[in-house]
């Protein structure tokens, strides 16, 4: 049984019951998206609580965690051609990728564009186009994304109701969608408009 890094969302009920998680995006103070740990055998048997004995040391349950993400490979299959290509991956530990630079990196190849939005709507659907996507591309990418966060096409845990800018394999911004982008404020994104499909 090998522990590996599962994102949830922050409504996740695990977190009252003690299951250890970082904030991957929000803040402390109103987290959206954690990083919880899983012992998984083909399917998940438990999560790591601040009672599992074994992971007594957060920096080596860390390490060991994302040690097997690193190594877990997931399929990518590319659908298009040339600037209308996407990266699809699904089943376990589908969204998890995005945890892994090294994984981020090949969907970036795969697309071949430095720039990525990747859309994780639930935990094993991934779904990725370039950041410069044309506005058709982008509407499909956005209408893929409502369908699986409303369950109508996937099952499995929601995570989030979002997009995530990657660049170079870094994650550095994320773009909201739903009730999130009618209630957003600031500064228009420097990644151009992205149809919210409330």
């Amino acid at each position: 049984m090998r522990v590996f890094p599962v994102l949830k969302p922050a409504s996740w009920q695990g977190l009252t019951y003690g299951a250890r998680a970082h904030v991957w995006i929000g803040t402390p103070q109103a987290p959206e998206v954690v990083v919880a740990y899983g012992c998984y055998d083909g399917g998940f048997a438990s999560y790591i609580t601040n009672e599992t004995p074994a992971y007594n040391d957060p920096d080596v349950l860390v390490r060991e965690a994302f040690d097997n993400l690193k190594a877990h490979e997931v399929a990518l299959q590319v659908v298009g051609t040339g600037a209308d290509r996407v990266v699809i991956a699904a089943g376990p530990f589908a969204a998890e990728q995005v945890l892994s630079e090294r994984h981020v990196l090949a969907i970036q190849e795969c697309l071949e564009a430095t720039d990525i939005v990747v859309s994780i709507p639930r935990r094993d659907a991934l779904l990725a186009c370039p950041a410069e996507a044309s506005e058709q591309l982008r509407r499909t990418v956005t209408g893929l994304h409502r369908e699986a966060w409303e369950g109508r096409s996937q099952p499995g845990d929601q995570v989030l109701d979002g997009l995530i800018v990657f660049s170079a394999g870094l994650k550095v911004d994320v773009l909201p969608m739903g009730e999130r982008a009618a209630t957003a404020v600031g500064a228009p994104s420097r990644w151009g408009a992205w149809p919210t499909v409330q």
